[in-house]
């Protein structure tokens, strides 16, 4: 994954759309897998908020 990094002083938001699509793609929509800690179940939930915090 291609690292991004934000000016300081820009405006707008990042451009993380490859990334999003790509995480989704890799998590299956980021279902949580049924063996995993909370730790691990927390982290899909983090990246599902992220990512629906990113396209509001």
């Amino acid at each position: 994954m291609k690292e991004k990094t934000i000016e300081a002083g820009t405006t707008g938001k990042p451009h993380l759309e490859e990334e999003f699509t790509q995480l989704r793609k890799v998590t299956s929509n980021y279902t949580i897998p049924g063996d995993v800690c909370g730790t691990y179940a927390g982290v899909y939930n983090m990246l599902s908020e992220a990512d629906q915090a990113y396209h509001a």
